[in-house]
């Protein structure tokens, strides 16, 4: 396995940026196993029961301030950061070599090239990536803090972003909360996005902050049928899980490609395009109902049931010498979006996960670049939730399941 110190050599900086017109094409480390049950439980907080809390923490957020600008989702969010921050078609724009393709969509939408940092073996960007990347122009860079771990070096990417007039945004996504009284993730970045329907039941949800610039926006609002829709998706999930999955009942449906032909398909090096940004929403703020969900949400007992089910992963999977947790100790002043494990054999523990319903996922579908780094992460690492959404009971149900899972593989 790589040293934690491991890096992807600098010249995987450039794989795009020559070409400002150049495609970007997404691939799958991995073919999706076809035919594969639908999880038991939900990836997403639902409305409905939820974790008991037992540990007092006191949570903040940049993105609870009164000048957040709730979106329907974080690619929106980074679409119009960009956008504030000056990106127009034609220029360069550092993001991290390992991503969601989420997180390359508005980069494409603007017309903008993607350059790609270099990533540690924990999958973060560093400075001398950045460094790298300032020297070939780039007009914004984009730094995520993965899983809710807040990314090293901020304070210096920050500084060397200010020397350069080069702007510079974060990536909240997995990082919506920290304990009150510490730096906030989203306070670094000129702009900064977060993704409030990971944390918080809604159907949709993003925010964006600015921090001493302008912020661009039309602020539109969704029409009525939207507003009813988003009304029935949170009672249709909420009924749903809590009807049949909650209880650890294999679903009936299965999703994924039909068979193995379609799945070899399904993995194969595919173009981007910009109408992957969802255009029907890109100018309208989020719904009512979720602006309202996110303002008055018990934000200090959601960080605090995620930070006992992250502790409850790395207690459950201590003892397994086919897996490594990511980080087996949570820092007292951080909050978890999911619990990232290690799979030493991949193919078959990840396959063997999808088809006992687990809720697992990772992010397997890269932007072509050449940082094997990534690509081996995209392969190994796996995001098991922390989600307060589910009761104590259902949670341990989904942790017995995992653990049977990984036996099997």
């Amino acid at each position: 396995m790589a040293t934690r110190d491991a890096r992807c050599p600098p010249v995987s900086l450039m794989p795009l940026a020559n070409d400002p017109a150049a495609s970007v094409r997404f691939y799958r480390v991995q073919p999706l196993p076809p035919n594969h049950p639908q999880p038991c439980f939900p990836t997403l907080p639902v409305v409905g029961a939820a974790g008991r809390s037992v540990e007092h923490f006191t949570s903040a957020s940049r993105f609870l301030a009164p000048d957040a600008l709730l979106t329907p989702s974080g690619k929106v969010a980074t679409y119009w950061a960009l956008k504030a921050g000056g990106v127009r078609p034609g220029d360069r724009v550092a993001v991290s070599a390992y991503h969601c393709p989420t997180m390359i969509f508005p980069v494409i939408a603007l017309g903008a090239t993607p350059v790609f940092l270099p990533v540690t073996a924990r999958g973060q960007v560093g400075l001398e990536g950045v460094n790298a990347a300032l020297a070939l122009g780039v007009r914004a860079v984009v730094v995520p803090h993965l899983f809710g771990f807040p990314t090293p070096q901020m304070l210096e990417i920050q500084q060397r972003c200010r020397a350069q007039s080069v702007v510079l945004i974060e990536d909240c996504a997995h990082a919506l909360y920290a304990r009150a009284g510490t730096a906030l993730p989203g306070s670094f970045g000129d702009y900064a996005i977060a993704s409030t329907r990971k944390f918080i039941p809604g159907g949709e949800g993003g925010a964006l902050v600015a921090n001493g610039l302008a912020l661009e926006h039309p602020r539109r609002t969704a029409g009525l049928y939207a507003e009813l829709r988003g009304l029935h998706t949170l009672w249709h999930d909420a009924y749903r899980y809590g009807t049949q999955r909650w209880h650890g009942r294999r679903a009936s449906t299965l999703i994924g490609p039909a068979d193995d032909e379609a799945s070899q398909q399904e993995a194969r090096p595919a173009r981007a395009s910009a109408e992957d940004l969802d255009n029907a929403r890109v100018e309208r703020l989020a719904l009512k109902s979720v602006q309202w969900l996110v303002r008055h949400a018990d934000h200090d007992r959601i960080a605090s049931v995620r930070r006992q089910r992250f502790r409850r992963w790395a207690q459950a999977l201590a003892g397994l010498s086919q897996v490594e947790a990511y980080a087996p100790e949570l820092a007292p002043d951080h909050v978890p979006y999911v619990f990232p494990l290690r799979l030493q054999r991949p193919a078959a523990q990840f396959n063997a996960l999808k088809y006992h319903g687990v809720a697992v996922w990772r992010w397997d579908q890269l932007a072509e670049s050449a940082c094997p780094m990534s690509a081996k992460l995209a392969l190994e690492l796996i995001q098991l939730p922390c989600q307060h959404s589910l009761s104590d009971t259902a949670f341990e149900r989904l942790v017995s399941l995992c653990l049977r899972a990984l036996a099997t593989a």
